[in-house]
Formats: structure tokens, C-alpha cells, sequence
């Protein structure tokens, strides 16, 4: 997939999002290791949830719905030559294993089912954060500057190292 080109805002959500996702994969290893596997099926749904929002930028609202995500992956990436349609796929698997383990059965969901789709939200974390430019220092300096002209004034070296001199 060739990188999205994004906003800087759009780039910063999706970082913000990545970054969620890792958390949970990191906690969901933990509750696998634990045998926590019911729990280990949450964490797992919600990493693929904030993965999947990283290449949806454009197309989701702010706080788009659990339907919405899956629907929009579909839509948009589906069918895309250049998307994994196991990426996709994982997505939907994953939602259905987490609404049935959370809301609909008291059973337990397969450790090894869950340690293959691990392996595979590892690989899908590393094709979103290739997918899109990621957000750096100079990006978060210039939204700063340009989304608040007339508080920042300067921020130049000279005017740091001169407190209290305004340009």
C-alpha cells in the first residue's frame, strides 16, 4: 500500500491511534501468557478497532462506532489489490469473537486461535504504521504555530534565548 497522504491532524490521530492499538496488543499478550483468554479477546478487538481507524482517516468521523469501522474497512479496502484482505478479515473476526466472548457465552475462546490472530494484528500494526507518514516534532511545532497565529509569536532560538523580548 503507498502511503496516505494525510493532514498533520489526521497523521496525529492516527499515531494517537497506533499507539492505543500497541497498548493493547502488549495486554493481550499478557492475559495469553496468563491464560486470561475471554480478556485476552477484548484486548485483542480493540487493538484491531484502533488499527483499523489509522488507514480510515479520511472516511470516519470523529468517534465512529464499532459498525462503522468494520463497514468502512470493507468498503474501502475489501477489494483494494493493494490491502490485505486477511487484515480485513481479521477486523470482522475479531468483532464477532469479542461481541460473543463479552456479551453472548460464557465459554472461553480458543487459545490457539488466539495466538495465531495475535501473530496476525502484529503483522497488520506493522502494515498500518507503514501506511501513512508518521507524525514528528516539526509537524506538532508547525500545527502549533499555524492553528494559533496570535499567541505564537515566535519561536525562533533568538527569541528563546532572550526572555522577554516579543517579535
Amino acid at each position: 500500500m503507498r502511503k496516505l497522504e494525510y493532514t498533520i491532524r489526521q497523521r496525529k490521530k492516527a499515531s494517537t491511534l497506533l499507539a492505543l492499538a500497541s497498548g493493547e496488543i502488549e495486554a493481550a499478550q499478557t492475559l495469553l501468557q496468563a491464560s486470561l483468554y475471554r480478556e485476552s479477546a477484548v484486548h485483542l478487538y480493540f487493538a484491531s478497532f484502533y488499527i483499523s481507524q489509522s488507514p480510515l482517516r479520511r472516511t470516519l468521523g470523529a468517534r465512529p462506532s464499532h459498525e462503522a469501522v468494520e463497514s468502512q474497512l470493507h468498503k474501502v479496502y475489501g477489494r483494494a489489490a493493494d490491502f490485505p484482505r486477511r487484515y480485513v478479515e481479521l477486523h470482522s473476526r475479531l468483532h464477532k469473537l469479542r461481541t460473543e466472548t463479552q456479551y453472548k457465552s460464557a465459554r472461553s475462546p480458543e487459545p490457539s486461535v488466539l495466538v495465531k490472530d495475535c501473530a496476525y494484528l502484529a503483522g497488520y500494526f506493522a502494515f498500518a504504521r507503514r501506511s501513512f507518514h508518521e507524525i514528528s516534532y516539526d509537524d506538532i511545532m508547525r500545527d502549533v504555530i499555524e492553528n494559533n497565529p496570535n499567541k505564537v509569536l515566535d519561536f525562533s532560538l533568538e527569541a528563546i534565548s532572550k526572555p522577554g523580548v516579543m517579535r
